[in-house]
């Protein structure tokens, strides 16, 4: 996964370089500095170096030169020394030198941290310092700091991050004002770049990879964050929270990741029953299909249980003999085996209330024959859960189901039969209403929840540790049991973190470069080709064919296009690539040698005159070699829709 490049401009003691370095090493920021520039020999300049990032500084000399013609100096450097990318950002982490446009014309992601909060100081160069005289005036508030998107007009570009302080106190001396200013500018600085990377991957992903916008509101549910990726997909991204009684309890270790890895072997056992929505998953990120959510939870029941208000032994227990439509005889016991499954639907909303299958049809939420698919459909994955649960020593006790449609058709959503998701007891000689059952899921903080409280529903609630560490044993338990069915090493997979600390961003481009179906690799030669490039990803935009492009020398850089090859092959999803080559074409030979995908170059000829004298590197390949050679984007991107539509 490459790391978005940083361009450092500074001018002082590197404070903020610093909190940028620990970003960074802390994997907080998903960068690299690629070189740290000042304008002066500072000790900034010897932090660079004593992290072994390159540096340099060039000195004004306002009357030898003009600033436009120093700030040309700065570009020649940045796009020579610093090998800045487009989508790379330059950082000024307190940088004194007010850019031309000379400068701010030449790079589009410019973040600059300014000790003041929007429309204060604009301009100013010791913002702090007149703050400061406001403060010796009497006032305590107001004060704070931001980061902006650099444009021509000093300090009045788009503001990417704020941080206020609420009330400064009394009788501090200007050194001791402006400790408390900069102690708040570091996150802010932190916060800006990380907002502007992904205003920047936002807009690359929907110019490359989709004609629909990307959601960049992410939705927080109880458990999961949903963020929309592009290409109607939805990453889901499971978070350590546990919720009971719908409140968040508690922080479970490594919840997410097993939670995932549990839906995840589920979803893939349970095709030949119902398709679903699993596209890709890693660690506690999934990537699935979007769907028009059916409005429903559909729980199916095993035994007389539960303790929410929705649950039927609650109900039972008050006295109800008739619920969801089901006659339930006097004299059962809590925990009873019932004679068989039952379907006890709820609504999908803040209450999950009860809803009849006469009601569902009332209100429309379902046709008849909807129903009938939905209601069959979650009995025959009860069915199959619970057989394979009795062989791992388990008892499913109920489950609840959601669905959603996609392309006219009703596929399974969200996540199934997992300990967040389920009710699993431990299998026993004892029937279940004669001892208590012994528990493997979230009910352990229910049961605990209820013992111990009043109020179930109220939010100050604090679950003791011991609890929470049973809950993560059990988890990992369970995931145990799964990876012992398909012999898999379990404890790698518990211990593979590669992907936890990736943003969303890291995440849906790993998806799009190497697991997505029918997306096209374009592999140039030079960064030169760029211009070319994105001919060829215009016209495969224009057709909706997932894209993505990468700069690798086969000649210069061998190893990293061979890893880059070995890396997409090993996804085993179909996909093409497009290799840009021209002048002595190895690239596309050394693609077509080492993958197990198609290839198709398209090289970028100057002229005539240039194709006629080069053409031959691209179409003479050795035996076993085999590169169709593409002169026109428009027609590349028509072959490879047709290519697609094989399926």
């Amino acid at each position: 996964m490459s790391r978005v490049g940083l361009t450092v401009f500074v001018s002082g003691e590197g404070t903020n370089l610093k909190a940028i370095i620990n970003a960074i090493v802390n994997n907080i920021l998903p960068c690299k500095i690629n070189h740290v520039i000042s304008n002066k020999e500072c000790p900034a300049i010897f932090l660079a170096r004593d992290n072994n990032i390159k540096s340099n500084f060039i000195v004004w000399n306002s009357k030898e030169e003009s600033r436009e013609e120093y700030d040309a100096k700065l570009v020649s450097l940045v796009k020579s020394v610093a090998e800045q990318k487009p989508d790379d950002l330059i950082v000024l982490a307190g940088w004194m030198h007010i850019f031309t446009e000379t400068f701010t014309n030449a790079f589009p992601n410019i973040i600059n941290l300014h000790p003041a909060l929007p429309g204060q100081f604009d301009g100013s160069p010791d913002a702090i310092g007149d703050a400061f005289k406001l403060y010796q005036e009497g006032i305590r508030h107001g004060f704070g700091t931001m980061t902006h998107r650099v444009i021509k007009d000093v300090d009045k570009g788009e503001v990417l991050s704020t941080m206020h302080i609420d009330e400064i106190p009394d009788s501090l001396t200007s050194d001791e004002f402006r400790a408390v200013v900069r102690s708040f500018e570091k996150g802010c600085l932190i916060q800006g770049i990380l907002r502007l990377i992904d205003i920047v991957n936002i807009r690359k992903t929907q110019k490359a990879l989709s004609k629909d916008p990307i959601d960049i509101k992410p939705y927080f549910g109880k458990v999961r964050t949903v963020r929309d990726i592009g290409n109607n997909e939805l990453l889901l991204t499971a978070s350590d929270k546990l919720s009971a009684f719908n409140k968040h309890r508690c922080i479970v270790p490594n919840k997410g990741k097993y939670l995932n890895y549990m839906s995840e072997w589920w979803l893939k056992k349970t095709r030949h029953i119902i398709d679903n929505h699993l596209l890709w998953s890693s660690g506690k990120h999934m990537v699935v299909r979007k769907t028009k959510r059916v409005p429903l939870e559909i729980v199916v029941r095993g035994y007389l249980t539960g303790s929410s208000k929705t649950s039927i032994w609650k109900m039972y227990e008050q006295g109800e003999r008739r619920m969801y439509d089901i006659d339930f005889p006097d004299g059962m016991k809590q925990h009873q085996k019932l004679d068989k499954p039952i379907l006890t639907p709820t609504t999908k909303d803040e209450d999950d209330l009860p809803i009849t299958p006469a009601e569902i049809l009332e209100q429309k939420l379902l046709t008849p024959d909807e129903w009938d698919y939905i209601s069959s459909t979650a009995l025959r994955l009860f069915e199959y859960g619970s057989k394979i649960s009795d062989n791992m020593g388990l008892c499913l006790v109920d489950t609840k189901y959601e669905f959603g449609w996609v392309d006219g058709k009703i596929i399974l959503i969200d996540e199934i039969h997992t300990c967040d998701s389920s009710r699993y007891w431990i299998k026993q000689e004892l029937p279940y209403s004669e001892s208590a059952p012994k528990k493997i899921d979230k009910d352990m903080v229910r049961d605990w929840l209820t013992q111990n409280c009043n109020d179930v529903y109220t939010d100050e609630l604090e679950v003791p540790k011991d609890v929470v560490n049973d809950v993560s044993q059990a988890y990992l338990e369970y995931v145990l049991k799964l990876c012992e069915i398909d012999n898999r090493d379990a404890y790698k997979l518990v211990d593979d973190n590669e992907t936890d600390s990736w943003s969303h961003y890291e995440v849906r481009d790993e998806y799009n470069e190497f697991h997505a179906k029918n997306r096209v690799h374009i592999i140039s030669g030079s960064t030169t080709d760029a211009p070319f490039v994105a001919k060829i990803q215009s016209e495969l935009n224009k057709k909706g064919i997932r894209n993505v492009y990468t700069a690798c020398s086969a000649h210069k850089n061998t190893q990293e296009a061979i890893d880059l090859i070995n890396k997409t092959d090993a996804s085993g999803k179909f996909m093409v690539w497009v290799t840009v080559a021209g002048r002595s074409n190895a690239l596309s030979g050394v693609v077509a040698a080492n993958s197990k995908y198609p290839v198709i170059a398209c090289p970028p000829f100057k002229d005539k005159d240039d194709m006629m004298v080069n053409i031959n590197s691209t179409l003479q390949m050795p035996s076993k070699v085999p590169v169709m050679t593409i002169l026109e984007p428009g027609n590349v991107a028509l072959a490879i829709e047709k290519i697609f539509q094989r399926d």
